[in-house]
């Protein structure tokens, strides 16, 4: 596109060297006057008209003037310019468009328009013929946060460097952006129609809200109330977690439910089920991250403890409960809660007395555990305490921070520990019997007293070969009884007989005790020659005879005086 004008001389003696235009462009190259073209005037020809055109195609800032000087020395006096010009001799010729362009010092987005940190908008406005006025310059940012209208902020100051005018806006608060611009410059050209700029500026995370207690302890309903929203909500960037400290992790999707509410959701537990298993240490974790990218995790860290302590034995321990051992062990006792102990009592009962045991003194006390793991307690009773003979019992009484009340003793606890402490071997008597005798019986009932109540098993051997066993219902008897262990000899045999019995107690002594070279028989030779003194005194001739016969009818006297009885 471009302008003409034109230069009109009227003039009877027209030459068109003598006419001096003077045109300038501060901004480019200037345009010259071609083509005078004449009309004839009439009568003396003062009406003649000269005229030129100048064809201004460049942009610029243009002066323009003009001057004549006829031939006769005749100079213009007055220049008539044309009816509506304006700006005749000091214009601007502008035909190009202001350019917009806005660029942004933070581009790192989620979701396409949502920031997590403020962000400063650069405009540049490139115009030759630019005016930072309202007339000319329209800029519309609205700010709403929820839907609600907020403050907006504004450009700042416009800065010249050469055609490019540049301007700031700090968009420093949370809320919803939209921005629009729009520049006519003083030439009333417009620029291009602005495609609206619409962003999120969220620069706060999210809020969690969970109802249960860090580090609580819980032994009644236990039901977690999670509370999540943001403004700029995103429920597919919800993360719910529980981790047991023994469970691991558990699966929470048929422990409650989701509702929604005001830009976020709830989930209400269900009360944790009232079983010994479910006992445990929890971590309770709840993340959620807006559509902006910010974040927020809280944790809490409970117990659910409505069973309290469990007891255990060590493997030694464990191998003497309920039995009598030889020799005392330390005994050691495993506590594990939940939650901290608060108050413990150890009492060792000797023969049904009880007797509080002191720590450090009788026994020793080892504990671990805390920050999300379980209490681990360990109870080693010094084997001091069972020196003596005595059936002992040890019975464990805690409390833990949940307020449960454990004692290892009773039935849902199960972890009794009792034993005997039996040093003694057994003691075995023969009652009618001895070494080196010769009883004179067809057969001999012999009879023991075993002064042992936790015998387990007593055998006899005669000549080696087992012939008596008591155990089991037939040992319990005879010691329930305080009757005699009693067994048979036969006086069928004319040999020197042993007998060896064997005591086992239940504590694993095992005593022997033998009665050796005696007999039991009614031959009188055997009688006779085992009868030392009469034997060795009747040995000499005759004598020995007469004493020998003298011995065989006494003896059969007895005999019969014995059967007639």
């Amino acid at each position: 596109m471009s302008i003409d004008r034109g230069i009109t001389v009227t003039e009877r003696n027209f030459d068109a060297k003598d006419v001096k235009v003077s045109i300038t462009n501060a901004d480019g190259s200037v345009p010259t006057v071609t083509g005078w073209k004449s009309t004839a005037g009439s009568l003396n020809g003062d009406d003649a008209a000269h005229t030129a055109n100048i064809v201004y195609s460049a942009d610029g800032h243009y002066t323009f003037s003009v001057s004549y000087t006829d031939k006769a020395g005749n100079q213009c006096k007055q220049i008539a310019y044309a009816s509506g010009t304006v700006a005749s001799m000091d214009f601007v010729i502008d035909k190009v468009k202001p350019v917009i362009n806005v660029t942004y010092d933070n581009n790192s987005a989620k979701n396409s328009d949502y920031y997590k940190a403020e962000r400063t908008a650069t405009v540049v406005i490139t115009d030759h013929n630019f005016a930072a006025d309202s007339n000319h310059i329209k800029i519309n940012i609205t700010a709403t946060i929820d839907g609600e209208p907020v403050s907006v902020p504004s450009a700042g100051k416009w800065d010249k460097s050469g055609d490019r005018y540049t301007a700031k806006i700090n968009y420093v608060n949370d809320a919803f952006y939209t921005f629009n611009i729009s520049v006519t410059d003083l030439a009333g050209n417009a620029s291009d129609q602005f495609a609206q700029h619409r962003f999120y500026i969220d620069t706060k995370k999210p809020d969690i809200d969970i109802s249960i207690k860090n580090n609580s302890a819980n032994k009644e309903e236990v039901a977690p109330v999670i509370k999540y929203s943001d403004v700029n909500f995103d429920s597919e960037e919800v993360s719910i977690t529980l981790d047991g400290a023994n469970r691991n992790h558990v699966d929470i999707s048929k422990m409650g439910k989701y509702s929604d509410i005001a830009n976020g959701q709830t989930f209400v537990f269900d009360d944790f089920e009232h079983t010994k298993e479910v006992d445990d240490i929890y971590t309770l974790t709840v993340t959620l991250t807006d559509k902006a990218g910010n974040t927020r995790t809280e944790t809490r860290r409970f117990s659910v403890n409505r069973f309290g302590s469990t007891f255990e034995l060590d493997s030694a321990a464990r191998e003497i409960n309920g039995q009598w051992i030889k020799e005392p062990v330390d005994v050691v006792i495993h506590e594990i809660n939940a939650d901290e102990l608060t108050s413990r009592k150890l009492v060792l009962y000797v023969n049904n007395s009880p007797l509080t045991l002191k720590e450090g003194t009788d026994y020793k006390l080892d504990a671990s555990g805390g920050d999300g793991e379980w209490y681990q307690y360990t109870y080693t009773v010094f084997a001091s305490n069972f020196e003596k003979d005595d059936a002992y019992r040890l019975e464990l009484a805690t409390e833990d921070r949940a307020g449960n009340r454990a004692v290892s003793t009773t039935n849902e606890k199960n972890t009794k520990v009792s034993f005997v402490v039996d040093k003694t071997e057994p003691e075995i008597k023969y009652q009618n019997i001895e070494d080196n005798f010769t009883y004179a019986q067809e057969n001999m009932t012999v009879q023991m007293r075993i002064s042992e109540l936790n015998l387990s098993k007593v055998t006899v051997y005669l000549d080696e070969e087992l012939i008596k066993t008591w155990d089991g219902e037939s040992l319990d008897e005879i010691i329930q009884g305080d009757q005699l262990f009693e067994f048979d000899v036969p006086g069928t045999s004319t040999s020197a007989h042993t007998i060896r019995t064997i005591a086992y107690d239940k504590a694993g002594h095992k005593k022997t005790t033998e009665v050796n070279n005696f007999y039991v028989t009614t031959n009188i030779w055997v009688r006779y020659f085992n009868n030392k003194p009469l034997f060795f005194g009747t040995t000499g001739g005759a004598a020995g005879i007469i004493a020998l016969i003298i011995f065989i009818i006494v003896s059969s006297k007895r005999k019969k005086s014995k059967a007639a009885s």
